[in-house]
């Protein structure tokens, strides 16, 4: 009687998948058998990063012998079906100018079937022939440091124009730190002048008016990030998002946003009407956002809320989450005057505020990147330290938000270490509060 025991396929497959955060485990899942080859084939390929060659050479012939070599491996795998139909994920950084002049011409840069794109930005030639190469359509793109240039005499160059291409098929759109320069040389200006940005609008709407009729007027965007620079650019990006007519975010369900930012919400109602999980970043911890006081519509309930900050600033953030006060001093907080935009100030502020948003779940996460980097005792105690100074009125303020101190929360979860919770006592007593990462759907790592 033969009583070999047999497990299908897919069990093979799903411990694969279960192993795909480990490189070395699935370059030895691979050699198993035959069988297994394919699927982990499919998870160690499906990331294809072309970044900045940084070699550590003694001269100039090493380092040419290992710009050859890269080209070489890059050629193969262009070339190499098998390969390039296993990448779902393309990353491109701008350094690489011969990966750059691969990808603009369609001989060395076959179709492929990604569905991710993290582009740095170089040029828009680029940027178009990469769109255009996928079979099935970009659903998910992060645009690093995307320019768009007027005043040179020539159409604007609109990175968001471009996107138009893959219209149909986006749903996630990332940008970080979308500027514009004017002239041919490519000069920045700041927020507050006023001229530079009355040109960059009218040669908005005149780009706008020689466009060519297309099936696709405009992108429906599922989930949106939107990080921003070092300067204040609120008005700059109020013209590039809201006027360009490129963007339609009636239909949000995810909102990732720097704090600094939310200013451009304020009097646009509809864009939060259905949002189901908002993200804050904690940008600048001397103001508080309240873009609820401006909305004329009431918003009952925010499924999610999930705030990204540094230790220190944790209790004015997570306040917001709660049910706030009617009253006309916390309407009025806002971010500082530099965010402004025209339309903000245009926007009616209701007073009182007739109802905040209830959150359901929060999830907080704390930028400590030292800390994580080393983790070592030096860090930790510094941690310990703000925490313990900070214990008190933190867990008042998380316990006020959960049901059971009266708040409309049902679930808080923090991404720290477990020893954290000491520090929550109150909080913690409820069984309403865990350690859980967050779910960071704009990070191309996670994709």
């Amino acid at each position: 009687m033969n009583t070999e025991i047999r497990y299908s396929q897919k069990v093979f497959e799903q411990i694969i998948h279960e192993s795909s955060d480990s490189l070395p485990t699935l370059k030895s899942l691979s050699l198993v058998a035959q069988s297994w080859h394919t699927p982990s084939r499919n998870h160690l390929f499906r990331t294809l990063t072309i970044q900045d060659m940084a070699f550590h050479v003694r001269d100039n012939e090493e380092f040419a012998q290992r710009t050859v070599m890269m080209n070489e491996s890059l050629d193969f795998i262009l070339k190499e079906r098998r390969v390039l139909d296993c990448v779902k994920v393309l990353n491109v950084s701008n350094d690489w100018v011969d990966a750059g002049t691969k990808f603009a011409d369609a001989r060395y840069f076959p179709r492929n079937q990604c569905h991710s794109l993290a582009f740095e930005w170089t040029n828009t030639v680029t940027f178009l022939n990469i769109l255009r190469s996928s079979t099935t359509g970009f659903k998910k793109i992060v645009l690093i440091d995307p320019v768009v240039s007027f005043g040179t005499g020539s159409s604007m160059n609109n990175p968001l124009d471009c996107l138009r291409i893959v219209a149909s098929s986006l749903e996630t759109l990332c940008l970080s730190n979308l500027r514009a320069v004017e002239g041919f040389h490519g000069t920045s200006f700041r927020d507050h002048d006023s001229a530079a940005l009355s040109n960059l609008r009218q040669a908005l709407h005149e780009s706008i008016a020689d466009r060519p009729p297309s099936r696709e007027s405009s992108i429906v965007l599922k989930r949106l990030c939107l990080r921003t620079g070092v300067l204040p650019s609120n008005r700059m990006l109020e013209v590039l998002l809201f006027e360009s007519v490129n963007l339609n975010l009636a239909r949000l369900t995810y909102l990732a946003i720097d704090s600094t930012a939310i200013a451009l919400l304020a009097g646009r109602w509809q864009i939060l009407q259905g949002v189901e999980s908002l993200t804050i970043f904690d940008k600048e911890s001397d103001y508080m956002p309240n873009v609820w006081a401006y909305t004329n519509k009431s918003r009952p309930a925010l499924p999610a809320l999930r705030v990204i900050l540094g230790p220190l600033v944790v209790d004015d953030q997570v306040a917001s989450a709660r049910t706030a006060p009617n009253d006309s001093t916390t309407a009025m907080e806002y971010p500082g005057v530099q965010y402004y935009t025209a339309f903000t100030k245009r926007a009616p502020l209701l007073e009182p505020v007739s109802e905040y948003p209830r959150v359901e779940r929060l999830h907080i996460e704390f930028r400590l990147d030292s800390a994580k980097k080393s983790p070592g005792k030096a860090h930790l105690t510094d941690f310990v330290g703000a925490v313990s100074a900070l214990a008190s009125s933190l867990d008042a303020t998380l316990y006020s938000f959960l049901v059971d101190g009266g708040g409309p929360g049902t679930l808080i979860t923090v991404d720290l270490f477990p020893d954290f919770f000491q520090y929550l006592p109150r909080t913690a007593g409820t069984g309403k509060i865990r350690r859980m990462r967050g779910d960071k759907w704009w990070d191309v790592k996670c994709w």
